[in-house]
């Protein structure tokens, strides 16, 4: 598998940009989340948010598949889009056009929710990408323009 992932990204022209891992130790993991330009949870089904914590904890920006267990897990605190590739992708693009300070500042409260399990995530300021279908989403293309 990991085989066809490596060929795949060759053949997409992203290989350079990507890093095969494979089994990362636990004291690893922050590191890993705050490096990560976005932390993606495509899943709808998954029941347990403790990924999206970690990497939450960690100041990464999670980008999420509006699902209602994701949007538990998150809050205001990430990027629920619908489960497409399309939405996946504009959500990259948008994260990506964002400058690194902005994004630091933006995991700062997303950081301090998971520090804090009992403070209210609900709070933060304008917090919906256009055509989303989630409530909770984060508008970081009108937050910072």
């Amino acid at each position: 598998m990991r085989a066809d992932l490596e060929q795949l990204a060759r053949a997409l022209g992203v290989f350079e940009q990507s890093r095969f891992l494979g089994f990362v130790s636990r004291e690893d993991l922050p590191d890993l989340y705050a490096s990560a330009d976005a932390f993606v949870m495509a899943s709808t089904t998954e029941t347990q948010g403790i990924v999206q914590a970690e990497a939450l904890a960690a100041g990464a920006t999670v980008i999420a598949a509006d699902a209602p267990q994701n949007r538990d897990v998150l809050g205001s605190a990430g990027l629920l889009v619908s489960s497409t590739p399309q939405a996946f992708a504009d959500a990259f693009a948008l994260v990506g056009s964002v400058p690194e300070p902005a994004r630091v500042a933006v995991g700062a409260p997303s950081r301090e929710a998971i520090r804090d399990p009992g403070s209210d995530r609900s709070h933060r300021g304008p917090l919906r990408k256009p055509d989303s279908a989630g409530p909770n989403c984060l508008d970081l293309e009108h937050m910072f323009a």
